[in-house]
Parts: C-alpha cells; structure tokens; sequence
C-alpha cells in the first residue's frame, strides 16, 4: 500500500478503472473465505493510540514531523494534522497477562515520546478533544504535508461542495460554516483492534454494535469544542459532520453518512458490510493499483486487496471491519473506533478491558439477541450515549428500559469478568481494570462530566480560555500519573497560573453574543437597547445579514443632543447616523495586530469578520479583561 499513490478520484476512467479492481477485490475475500483460507483462529488484540502534541501555553503544536524524526520509533506515526501523531501496537494474543502487556507497552511508548516532546518544550495529550483547540488551528494549513491526506480532504471536498454548516446542540449551542474535512482533525481515539475469523465474524461484529453504546456511555470525554459545552462525546458528532458527503439536495433520500454507526444487523459475512460501503458510498479515491486479486489466489499468493482497503478507509463505520496480511497470512479484524483518547492510559484500558471482555460474555450467554432486540435502538442507544454519557436509559434485549449505571453495574461489568476468563485473562488484571470501570460508573464522574463540573466550579472567575486552558493543564497533570479519572478532583493543581497570553487570537479575546440592528431601525430602539444591555456599541446588518454599519454610544448622544438643541427628526433611522467605513478584523488575527488598529484609528470598537458576516466584536472591555487577566498572573 505505501508504494501507490492515491488522489482523489476526478474523472469516469479513473473511477472505471478502480471499480474493476474493487469488485475483483471483493470477489476474492468471497472466495477466500468460502475456500477456507483464513487458518489461523487465534484471537489477538491491539490498538492505535492518537495524541494531540501541546506547546508550552498548552495550543496545539504543529510539529508532528519534527517530533517523529527525533523519536526515531517506526511504531509512531503522522496523522492528518501536524499536531496529532499516533501510536500503532504490534498484535497481542488475547490470553494470561496481554492487558497488563498492552498498558505496559503503552505506557513506556508514551512515557519516551514525551521525554523527546519536554526537550522542545512541548508535550502529548491524551483528549477526545482538546478543550484548547481553536477553528484557527483547523485550516487547511495544518494539514500534514502527505499525499494521502491532501487526496483525501479534496476528494471530500469535491463530493459534497465547497461550504458545509457544523450545527451541535447541548447545555450550549455551536452553529459554524467550515469548508474543508479537515476539521474532523480536532477528534483523536483510542481504537480497539480485536482479530475475528470469519465463521464468527457476523455474530462477534453484531455484538460490537451492539455494546457500543454502553461501553461509550461510561468512556465519554469530549463535552467541550471551541469553548462551547455541547455532547459528552462532542467527537461523535464532529466527525459524522465533518465528514458527510450529502448535501441539501438530497436531505429527502435515506442513505447514510461515510461516518456511521449501521442500519442493520449483520447476517453470515463480513463481506455484506463492505457490499453496503460500495453500494451507499461513492468511490473518494484513486490508486495505480495492479494487483489482481483472483489472479494471485489462482497463483497461490495471498492479495493485499488493495483496491477494498482503499475504499474502506473511506467509510468511517464506528466499528469497521478490516481485512489485512500478516507474515503472509491473511486475517480479519474488527477496529472499534468509538472511543475517545484519554483522560488517562489506566482508564483507556479498563475501557478495552470491558470492551474485550462484552464481546466474549456476551457470546456465551446471548447467543441469538438479534432476535430479541431491533437495530434501530441499538443505533439510537449509541447516538444517546454520545451525547449523554451516563445520563441515559437504553433499550436493551428483550426491549427493556433500563439505566445505563444500572445496566452496567448489575449486568454488563460481571459479563465482561466472565468473558475474560473464557479467554483465560489473569483474574488479578481482570479485577483491576474492571474495578476501575465500577468505580467510575458509581461515583458518576467521566472524563466528561469532570470537564464539565470544574469548568461550572470556575465560571464567572476566570475567562473561558483561562478555564480551557487549566482544564488541559490538569489534564496533562493526572495523565503523567496515569491516575484514573474518578479519583479526580475539583481542585485545581495548577491555580490558573498556567494560563499565558501567547499567541492568543481574536476569537478567543471577542464577543460573541452580539445584539445588532437593521439600518431601517429607529435610533431610540438603538438607544433602548443599548441601556437594556449596558453596551457601547451595536453592529447594523442588512436583510442579508451582512455587517454594514455600526452605531455607538456617541453617535447616538450627538444625535440626542441636536435634537434638543435644534430639532432633529425624533424618528430618524439609524442608517442616518451609523458609521459605515468599518475597520473590520478577522477572528484568525493576532491580538496584537487588534490592539494596532485600535491605537491606529482611535478606535474602542473592532467587528470581527469571516467571509463578510459579523461573527464577533473586540472591544476596549475585552481588552480590560485581558489585562485583568495578565496583572493577576503576575501578582
């Protein structure tokens, strides 16, 4: 695979040309798996392990290729942005201590590449989403210079159009156009790798699906995305978004997301869920390939079924099935996609504890709940989870109701013991991360929900940054101790004296809830509402909601006092006295280039502006805040 070079696909012979390899390709992974091929039926496990690289003042780090050459470790990897890398493991065979094996491997990987990070001030952060991050950092500049990734954002891009509308409700709400899939770069996982053969594939992947959502309801720890609280998983949804290819045109025809959880159960094979990707997803990419798959079966070599793995990298299932070849050998596996990175290693592999263990209880006590369940509520309990965590109910076998705590607790935590020693896993390694599972579920306290209470703790004292900024700061803190999450505390290990103003841009600085008018209003609606709101300045917009004007405090008592003076109209408009030759800003801009308009033009006022709509105002307030801010940390 490394030696293709794939582009996105752009016209109907490069298509053509790849579909022939790919039903060749699927045609062969039929006749592989009718013939038997697939030998060997141990069950392995594994993982990728992303990472957000942070600098000093604990921003993004766009410095992933600088990092890679100075770790010298092929098991390190680039990701899509220059401020994400990932880990790959080796295989693990699912028995005896291979738990304690894979956080030990974890661990002294993380434990090194963070050593190399410290030298150039900069660190790894485990998080879903990293409550620091900023649109600014997600432009299309920060794309990691490779091939692939460039084919990829483009070939998505070309699908759907140029502008799509990233729309998230929770206790906040975050409504944003972006106009590239690299925004889905913001999310980093945990991904689960479990190796299945394909005589009980079909039932091993109905199970996945089927614990997805309770496992992801005790594992939640992304709530917050540009400083808004949206779902307790805020990633789920970020990425279902910012990779969809539909548009509006087609909102009335049902087919999914290239992001998606399913829409049915899976039969006898795995080859049903690849058929669906090629039936619902058009082809993004393009390759030189020249493999023929049939023909190298005829010839007795195993093909590397390029053309199937290209396309299934496409299609973003939340457990997506994998095919590959290991020292010629060829396997199957299931790649769990669910979960979040962090809060910490210890309880990323209780989580994996869990998982593996469900899997396999499951399959002992459960043998046909398909039947006793619809898919449309275990897809339905999955999107629940993403945007409640614990606090759900969930439609379980049988059709029950039943709490997410309680369902845990009561029935799926003592599962998931049980089919770990079906699986002859060390019982001392089972109980420890199990427990760990129990405890957080007990005292209620994801990773999401210890975001969201310190962030309520230390509201009103300190700026949204500042809050963003000590929660990765305690974060980074705890993941150094590998501390659990539900011994987390409330207090704050780092007094907000970790916040520094560096490199600081106007949209973290502006005002985002705007109160504006239309020029055809009157001047005394101005004027009242200027005193309802005790603000200086109001942005006047068109029908169209494009900034045209802005009218303040002053203009308005000039106007108040000619008109007792000398009997101005005391219905005049306000289009009569706005000032309409704007020095306007964008939110990507530097602070410091804010405050040199400012001094510039004698200004208390700047509109912020993206692509002609008022998205913000920086006023001398902002301003007063920040210095508040800066003499606090230095006294």
């Amino acid at each position: 695979m490394k030696n293709l070079k794939i582009k996105p696909a752009q016209n109907l012979d490069e298509i053509r040309y790849f579909e022939k390899f790919l039903l060749n390709d699927l045609s062969a992974l039929k006749k592989m798996i009718e013939g038997n091929y697939f030998k060997d039926t141990t069950s392995r496990i594994g993982f990728e392990q992303e990472f957000c690289i942070i600098d000093e003042n604990y921003k993004v780090s766009n410095s992933n290729q600088s990092l890679l050459k100075l770790l010298e470790d092929p098991s390190f990897a680039t990701e899509l942005a220059k401020f994400n890398v990932e880990l790959n493991s080796p295989p693990f065979v699912f028995e005896h201590d291979c738990l304690q094996t894979m956080e030990n491997f974890l661990w002294g990987k993380y434990q090194y590449a963070l050593e190399i990070a410290n030298k150039d001030q900069r660190s790894l952060v485990l998080a879903g989403i990293l409550p620091t991050i900023r649109k600014y950092d997600l432009t299309i500049e920060n794309i990691t210079p490779n091939e692939r990734y460039f084919a990829l954002v483009k070939a998505l891009s070309n699908m759907r159009g140029k502008e799509f509308e990233l729309r998230i409700q929770g206790m906040d709400e975050l409504i944003m156009k972006y106009d590239s899939a690299f925004l889905e770069s913001a999310t980093t996982s945990f991904q689960l790798h479990l190796q299945v053969h394909p005589d009980e594939f079909a039932e091993i992947y109905n199970i996945a699906q089927l614990i997805a959502a309770p496992v992801l309801s005790c594992a939640v720890n992304s709530p917050i995305l540009f400083r808004k609280r949206l779902w307790a998983e805020t990633r789920v949804a970020l990425f279902q978004q910012s990779v969809d290819t539909r548009n509006i045109d087609t909102n009335l025809r049902e087919y999914p997301s290239r992001a998606y959880f399913g829409d049915k159960w899976v039969n006898n094979s795995i080859t049903e869920l690849y058929q669906d990707n090629i039936s619902f997803h058009r082809i993004l990419l393009h390759a030189n390939i020249q493999e023929n798959a049939l023909e190298m079966l005829q010839q007795g070599s195993i093909p590397q079924l390029q053309a199937l793995q290209i396309h299934n990298s496409t299609a973003y299932r939340w457990n997506r099935p994998c095919y590959g070849v290991q020292n010629g050998e060829p396997f199957l596996r299931i790649e769990n996609r669910i979960l979040p990175a962090g809060p910490t290693i210890k309880d990323q592999m209780a989580n994996a504890a869990l998982w593996n263990g469900l899997i396999f209880g499951i399959q002992a006590h459960y043998p046909h709940f398909q039947e006793k369940l619809h898919f449309e509520d275990v897809r339905n309990n999955f999107i629940l989870a993403a945007r409640n965590g614990l606090q759900n109910s969930f439609k379980w076998i049988d059709h029950s109701l039943i709490s997410a705590d309680e369902l845990l607790l009561k029935e799926l935590i003592p599962l998931a013991k049980e089919g770990l020693a079906l699986k002859n896993i060390d019982p001392a390694d089972s109980s420890h991360y199990l427990s760990i599972i129990e405890e957080r579920v007990k005292s209620k306290q994801t990773g999401s929900q210890w975001m969201i209470s310190f962030g309520q703790k230390y509201k009103g004292k300190f700026s949204k940054e500042e809050i963003a900024t000590t929660l990765t700061a305690n974060t980074l803190y705890y993941q150094k101790l590998n501390q659990p999450i539900h011994t987390w505390t409330m207090e704050n290990n780092h007094a907000f004296k970790d916040w520094t103003p560096a490199n600081i841009v106007v949209e973290e600085c502006m005002t985002t809830v705007l109160y504006t008018l239309q020029q055809s209003d009157i001047i005394q609606m101005a004027s009242d509402m200027m005193e309802w709101q005790r603000i200086k300045y109001i942005a006047i917009e068109d029908e169209h909601r494009g900034l045209v004007g802005l009218l303040t405090s002053r203009k308005i008592l000039n106007y108040f006092n000619n008109l007792v003076n000398h009997g101005a109209p005391s219905a005049a408009t306000i289009e009569t006295i706005m000032t309409t030759n704007l020095i306007t800003i964008s939110p990507d801009a530097k602070m410091t280039e804010a405050i040199a308009l400012m001094q510039k033009y004698q200004i208390g006022c700047i509109p912020v502006v993206k692509q002609g709509k008022l998205v913000g105002m920086l006023t001398e307030q902002d301003f007063l805040k920040l210095i508040d801010r800066l003499i606090r940390i230095k006294t």
